[in-house]
């Protein structure tokens, strides 16, 4: 069985591609502007104050990526367990069934037998 990613997993992936391409285009557009801006000499100090502001969204969406992709796999891991249960219950169950079903079939046929056995003794005499 296989589990279908759900519309909020999607949402959360879009809005996730979504930043990331505006965060880079962000990115490259302010070292663009800084590279023509000042040819011979970039100004270290407007890129490290500009680089957290862009990478602080990059660096929460990692963190959260993974969070979930630790908990999905956690979730998958505990579904796919619980259908292992439910197979073995399933299973222990049919096989329950079927030696009740054969213990009926059994305790049939004997007395069939019983009675096959009482007719031969009536017939015979005894």
């Amino acid at each position: 069985m296989s589990i279908q990613p759900s519309r909020k997993e999607h949402v959360f992936k879009t809005g996730a591609i979504i930043v990331l391409g505006l965060s880079g285009s962000v990115l490259i557009h302010a070292l663009i502007r800084l590279v023509s801006e000042a040819p011979t000499a970039i100004d270290w100090e407007l890129l490290g104050s500009a680089f957290p502001i862009i990478t602080a969204p990059l660096v929460w969406i990692a963190k959260r990526s993974v969070t979930l992709g630790l908990e999905f796999a956690s979730l998958k891991e505990r579904i796919k367990k619980l259908e292992e249960r439910d197979e073995e219950w399933k299973s222990q169950k049919n096989e329950h069934n079927w030696l009740k079903v054969r213990l009926d079939h059994h305790d049939t046929r004997l007395s069939d037998l019983e009675y096959s056995k009482k007719k031969m003794i009536q017939n015979q005499g005894y």
